[in-house]
């Protein structure tokens, strides 16, 4: 596994009960399910709308193809829960939806507005804003995919995560190299945005423990 800087850490205890829960119901997963699809199509076309152009490179563009493929992968695995539950990303077939899409705009807008403040614009800005943002949630997908896989798996669910999570791993390693040497303030940075980034996913674990008639 990646190794990353060190960060107050989550208990994992809340998100178990959540997926223990949502797994119960078919068609409730097969949402959850799509709701996962959904964010990994966000990321992809967020890549996509400010990477793109002559300057993209190979791990830019691995990164943009292979989360395109999660999207699809958990598309497929929504359905497979639930056959035709869930034929869009309409909000009445995602669980949560807004929530989890607050989460990824306000992963945006906090680090912009640090680089911002650091007086970083431009082409750098928007490459540094990739690359903190996806690391901050790759670490977030990490340890939200390896609670969701054994879950799954106590449960005998025919959905594994393994490949996933072996990928999302890669992207995190990438991003903690690209990082190492595009800033030099890379450690206090990001030590100052995973902190934000927690009290963020507790907001968005709130959100998703109401769903289901659990409190935080």
């Amino acid at each position: 596994m990646t190794q990353t800087l060190t960060a107050t850490p989550v208990s994992t205890e809340s998100i178990r009960n959540f997926l223990k829960k949502i797994i119960e119901d078919p068609k409730i997963h097969s949402r959850w399910l799509n709701t996962i699809s959904f964010l990994e199509h966000m990321g992809s076309r967020k890549i996509l709308a400010t990477q793109s152009g002559f300057g993209m490179g190979e791990m830019i563009l691995r990164h943009a193809s292979e989360e395109a493929r999660h999207a699809h992968f958990f598309k497929r695995m929504s359905d497979r829960v639930s056959p035709g539950a869930c034929p869009d990303y309409k909000p009445e077939n995602l669980h949560c939806g807004f929530p989890a899409f607050a989460y990824f705009q306000r992963l945006d807008a906090l680090v912009l507005k640090d680089l911002n403040s650091a007086g970083i614009r431009g082409k750098k800005q928007s490459f540094l804003s990739y690359l903190y943002v996806t690391h901050l949630i790759e670490e977030r997908a990490d340890f939200l995919y390896q609670e969701y896989d054994q879950i799954l798996e106590e449960n005998g669910i025919s959905v594994s995560l393994k490949a996933i999570i072996k990928e999302e791993e890669s992207h995190l390693a990438d991003m903690v190299g690209a990082l190492s040497v595009e800033d030099p303030d890379y450690k206090a940075r990001y030590a100052s945005f995973q902190e934000k980034e927690r009290k963020n996913y507790l907001k968005f674990q709130t959100s998703l423990l109401k769903s289901v008639g659990l409190s935080s």
